[in-house]
């Protein structure tokens, strides 16, 4: 998943996608909040909660064509 507003659009639908069983990966690197630190916690929450599996775009990249790094 990605989105542009960490803080309110990205959780809110990590949150209603984990309601609905769905298995999520967030591309932490493509999403953004107002400040560094805000998106940082929006980032731990996500990830320490257990609502998505954090990972860069470069290694969902690398996951998807099948390489290793």
């Amino acid at each position: 998943m990605m989105k542009a507003s960490m803080v309110i659009c990205v959780e809110t639908t990590v949150r209603s996608a984990t309601m609905r069983d769905l298995e999520v990966t967030l591309l932490g690197d493509c999403c953004a909040a107002r400040t560094p630190r805000l998106h940082e916690i929006g980032i731990e929450v996500m990830r320490d909660c257990g609502f998505a599996e954090v990972v860069a775009v470069a290694d969902f990249a690398r996951h998807q064509s099948g390489t290793r790094p």
